[in-house]
């Protein structure tokens, strides 16, 4: 089936001038601010498992589906998420993205029992699914013909590395400090 050719798809021959610094910078730091959404929490709730276990006082074997129902939704649904992204387009799915994602931490920090934390962690695989499948498309749609577009790049996956590296003791200290719910909150202000 072929995908009909829009002005958002096809990447466009934009000279830097062209465009304000606005239009090209502004997107790219809400694509890393959805990136860091992503990495924090996908680190974090490793970190917190134990707590969130004593916490709803169950068994390890119940909680790790907070972990496993989260990986299941973003590696099954990543490919439909490129594929919605080129029939509908990659910007308002990416937007959406960050706003299914920022609703349902808010839900999971505020989830009632291991069960509600397990759906809303559903509901967050969701949202990530479109931060990730998304925003490296939309860095190259912005910057395909840029010069600056292996500076745009790299600053991605800086952001996914420098956040993977301090994921683990912003969510140990998050925990140590406060409840395992602000791990999950704490993306309320990023996102």
């Amino acid at each position: 089936m072929a995908i009909p050719l829009n002005s958002e798809l096809v990447p466009q021959k934009f000279s830097d001038s062209e465009r304000s610094p606005s239009q090209i910078w502004l997107p790219l730091l809400s694509i890393a601010l959805g990136l860091i959404m992503f990495t924090l929490d996908s680190s974090t709730v490793n970190i917190a498992l134990p707590t969130i276990t004593k916490a709803f006082n169950t068994h390890l074997a119940v909680s790790q589906w907070v972990i496993i129902s989260y990986l299941i939704v973003v590696t099954t649904l990543i490919f439909s998420a490129a594929r919605l992204g080129n029939m509908l387009g990659r910007r308002k799915l990416f937007q959406t993205g960050l706003i299914l994602f920022t609703i349902s931490s808010l839900l999971c920090g505020l989830a009632p029992g291991i069960i509600w934390l397990i759906g809303f962690r559903v509901l967050q695989g969701c949202g990530a699914v479109l931060i990730v499948g998304l925003g490296m498309a939309i860095i190259t749609d912005l910057f395909a013909h840029s010069p600056q577009y292996g500076l745009a790049l790299n600053l991605a996956v800086m952001t996914l590395s420098v956040t993977s590296v301090l994921s683990p003791a912003i969510g140990g200290l998050l925990v140590t400090l406060g409840d395992w719910r602000a791990i999950f909150l704490i993306n309320l202000p990023i996102g």
